[in-house]
């Protein structure tokens, strides 16, 4: 848990990484229809999440997560 002084930094920080993902989708569904069928896309998709995820476990550690 964050401390009480950078809490609203923490909610702020996690808001704008989650809208400027939401920006950036926005963004590339276009190209992802265009070259991918529906559940390639999804496929796609999911791999980057499942290796933005990983990259999260390594760089910050396991023991932040659990």
């Amino acid at each position: 848990r964050p401390d009480a002084g950078t809490k609203g930094r923490v909610i702020s920080v996690a808001n704008f990484t989650a809208f400027s993902c939401m920006l950036l989708a926005g963004r590339l569904f276009p190209v992802l229809d265009t070259l991918f069928s529906p559940s390639a896309a999804l496929q796609v998709l999911g791999a980057v999440s499942a290796g933005a995820g990983a990259l999260l476990w390594f760089a910050l550690g396991r023991d932040w997560f659990v």
